[in-house]
């Protein structure tokens, strides 16, 4: 599962960087999703997961092709991509241990 917090954290980091959306949901996917499994994520996403992979991906793993489907995408396609990307990345959260401060073990 760290492995999936690691790049949806990455992606969620892109998505809200710099520059046009299109081209963050783009890096987003292309550099932080793309390996992903479904099999690695918990199965609360999977289906979640699945649904983008075909909606970006189809059955291609040409980084230029998901490119184009992005940019091809109208308004509300690329906001449900982004809002279901932040919804997977808010359950993964919820695996996630939370750190310990050093003060509050010092108490």
């Amino acid at each position: 599962m760290s492995l999936a917090w690691e790049k949806f954290s990455a992606a969620v980091q892109s998505l809200t960087g710099p520059g046009h959306q299109r081209e963050r949901l783009s890096t987003a996917c292309v550099e932080h999703l793309l390996s992903l499994r479904s099999k690695e994520l918990p199965t609360e996403i999977k289906n979640d997961f699945e649904m983008l992979t075909e909606a970006i991906l189809g059955h291609s793993k040409d980084c230029g092709k998901i490119r184009s489907a992005i940019a091809s995408a109208d308004d509300m396609q690329v906001m449900a991509m982004v809002l279901l990307i932040l919804r997977m990345y808010a359950v993964l959260v919820q695996y996630q241990p939370f750190p310990i401060q050093a003060n509050a073990a010092q108490r």
